[in-house]
């Protein structure tokens, strides 16, 4: 039984990597480090990543001012950050939150029947039909037209 260990070779994906550049001192040239950065990469990195973050914030801000229901909004910030909508995807959602604003299913009882903020976001309901399409089409052409 001592013989059949002495023969047996640990395949190199399951030795240490250390034990890998010695088998084949080229492989660390092959595999790249992902996580190497220039130091002047860094903070020029970092500045983006902020300000991308800060845009989607701003983004998030603007929506929540226009939506009508103001319930769980932690669970529509993740919504959001998750979906993390383009400036023409906001144009888009704003125009159908006022159209669908104005629709009979959000005006009865009060509102009782506007969706959450979540689950709004998540279930893409300004792709909802209310003629939405139509009126972000002839806005657009408005705004570009001016």
């Amino acid at each position: 039984m001592d013989s059949n260990r002495k023969n047996f070779e640990i395949p190199a994906y399951l030795k240490l990597s250390s034990d890998i550049e010695k088998i084949s001192p080229d492989i660390k040239a092959k595999s790249p480090d992902i996580k190497a950065k220039s130091p002047e990469e860094i903070p020029q990195r970092k500045e983006k990543e902020i300000k991308e973050k800060k845009d989607i914030y701003e983004r998030f801000v603007r929506f929540w001012s226009e939506y009508p229901k103001k319930t769980a909004k932690e669970s529509a910030t993740k919504a959001w950050y998750k979906l993390n909508p383009s400036e023409e995807l906001l144009e888009t959602m704003l125009i159908a939150i006022d159209i669908q604003k104005k629709s009979n299913s959000w005006i009865k009882e009060d509102g009782q029947y506007i969706p959450n903020p979540a689950s709004w976001l998540n279930g893409k309901r300004w792709e909802d039909e209310y003629g939405v399409s139509k009126a972000v089409e002839e806005r657009k052409e408005k705004n570009y037209l001016t």
